[in-house]
């Protein structure tokens, strides 16, 4: 398929696909990694800039609006209102993915309701729960989790 884009918005493009898919492969790596922490070493902020949330931001929301931004000027920059306007909806976005994969009803959903729980993942729905938990169920949670 050939498009009648210049050739250098066509460079611009391909820089914010190659930056795209560097960010989310250091994004699941982070997240394996992260999966293996006790939850008592996880803040919130780790978990939006170190896990999936960041990750979800950038190819869901931040990158199209970057390549529509390049393809309409030839300029991948965009304001810092909407990086994070951007930003809050992946966020948004991710956290009520993961409610849904916790709560949800596995046929309707396609998730499984502990996929999540098992693998370890550390998500906002999680940590909450870690956080507002009695003592007890803390250390539970440490030895599970």
């Amino acid at each position: 398929m050939d498009s009648d884009l210049k050739s250098s918005r066509k460079v611009v493009l391909l820089k914010i696909l190659t930056q795209t898919m560097q960010h989310v492969a250091r994004g699941w790596y982070k997240q394996f990694l992260s999966d293996y922490m006790p939850l008592s070493d996880i803040s919130l902020e780790y978990i939006i800039e170190h896990n999936l949330i960041n990750v979800t931001s950038s190819y869901s929301f931040l990158f199209p609006l970057q390549f529509g931004q390049a393809i309409a000027t030839g300029d991948a920059e965009i304001s810092p209102d909407l990086r994070e306007f951007a930003d809050n909806l992946g966020i948004l976005f991710q956290t009520g993915d993961d409610i849904i994969g916790l709560f949800g009803d596995p046929s309707v959903t396609g998730k499984s309701a502990d996929g999540d729980i098992l693998q370890g993942k550390k998500t906002i729905p999680m940590y909450m729960t870690y956080m507002y938990a009695p003592t007890e169920d803390k250390d539970w949670l440490n030895i599970h989790l």
